[in-house]
């Protein structure tokens, strides 16, 4: 999947709120295979589309000698293999290159390089991945370095260094994003209280040397050290707005996530919610539920997660009566690499949101006709949503 700016990604994270939502539905099931160590090897993703359950993609893991994941690779529910990474461990240097497949053809994607990879509690890991959900794997580092593929080339994308505290966790992360002709600077703040959990995660605009504040992220633990809560929502300098204007207001909604665990400490529930600027209260976009099943490794019985639920408040179609979107069509469904949308009125807004109600996209359409790319999207069910002041179209398709 092609690599986005971390702005892009921070703006992922914070919902916005959909329409004709109903109780939540199961959306899709995920089923894990363990090997004798306890490692996964396999992940079988099974959508469900209209209270049917469909073919699995499954996506295989293979390991090295000392255990480290050395090669992924995800073959859809037709036999054909869609996307492989690999993993090049060269010391304290690890490079993690993403393909995907177009037929029988494997193009590059991301090349992503971390350059002094340090041992880091798997906690630490979780915090930064609901920071930036995604494809990429998270290692604390000196530093990163992403480059994308592009003309049969590989050009830099992002670049950017961590610094670090006396407990060695990260203290700051500050982060070049190059996008076509523009480029720019991001910093990440990290505080921990004196156990040493991440309770904040600060993010700021870089702007001639200032920065500017963007939005926060506040963590609440049990007394186990276990994140119960996270909480996502804007903190925008007034001076933002003068330096790239007021356009991401719609993404930078305040969102929380809410952990629930059994008496061993494993993770029940997430819960996801999303705060509606109109009635001024959360309300829960999804849930995902697990189940776990024990087994013996190395003569010590563990448990590992069997099985993931993930269920929504599913959105129905909606097509309003209004003439800027009644004759709205979209195809090919189910899509794999370009999705068609033809009868835009222009000047509306296209979103594009996962089930859970996470927000991934957003253009402003200035034209009748387009041809969206999700290739780069993950396998699975999204929502479509084309808003116009004179009315809403909002649809599902499922990217293979």
């Amino acid at each position: 999947m092609k690599t986005k700016c971390i702005i892009s990604i921070l703006l992922i994270i914070c919902l916005h709120t959909l329409q004709a939502q109903t109780p939540n539905s199961l959306s899709a099931i995920n089923v894990f295979t363990y090997n004798s160590k306890g490692n996964v090897i396999e992940k079988d993703y099974y959508p469900i589309n209209n209270g049917q359950q469909e073919d699995p993609d499954k996506t295989y893991t293979l390991y090295d000698n000392n255990d480290k994941v050395k090669l992924q690779f995800t073959i859809n529910s037709f036999g054909d293999t869609i996307q492989k990474s690999t993993y090049d461990y060269q010391g304290y240097i690890i490079i993690v290159t993403d393909y995907t497949y177009y037929a029988s053809n494997m193009v590059p994607v991301n090349k992503t390089m971390y350059y002094g990879v340090k041992e880091t509690q798997k906690g630490m890991i979780d915090i930064l991945s609901l920071m930036f959900p995604g494809p990429i794997p998270l290692y604390i580092c000196d530093s990163f370095q992403i480059d994308t593929w592009t003309s049969n080339a590989w050009g830099q994308y992002m670049k950017g260094y961590y610094t670090f505290n006396e407990q060695d966790n990260p203290s700051n992360v500050l982060a070049n994003v190059s996008m076509g002709q523009s480029n720019f600077d991001l910093q990440f703040t990290f505080t921990y209280d004196n156990t040493y959990n991440c309770t904040n995660i600060s993010t700021f605009f870089v702007y001639q040397s200032v920065p500017l504040s963007l939005m926060k992220t506040d963590i609440q633990y049990n007394a186990n050290n276990k994140p119960t809560e996270v909480h996502i929502y804007p903190d925008i300098n007034p001076l933002l707005k003068t330096v790239i204007g007021d356009s991401f207001d719609d993404f930078l909604v305040e969102q929380k996530i809410l952990y629930t665990y059994n008496s061993r400490n494993d993770i029940l529930n997430i819960k996801y919610l999303s705060y509606d600027t109109t009635s001024l209260t959360f309300y829960e976009t999804g849930v995902s539920r697990y189940t776990y099943k024990s087994m013996i490794v190395n003569s010590t019985e563990i448990y590992v997660v069997d099985t993931i639920f993930e269920f929504t408040n599913a959105l129905t179609d909606i097509k309003s009566n209004s003439p800027c979107v009644e004759h709205i069509n979209i195809y090919p469904n189910p899509v794999k690499e370009t999705i068609n949308i033809q009868g835009i009125t222009s000047g509306s807004t296209l979103m594009i949101y996962d089930m859970k109600g996470i927000a991934i996209s957003r253009q402003l359409l200035d034209k009748d006709n387009i041809s969206i790319p999700v290739q780069e999207l993950a396998k699975g069910l999204y929502v479509l949503k084309i808003s116009h002041e004179e009315g809403v179209f909002v649809t599902k398709f499922i990217k293979e």
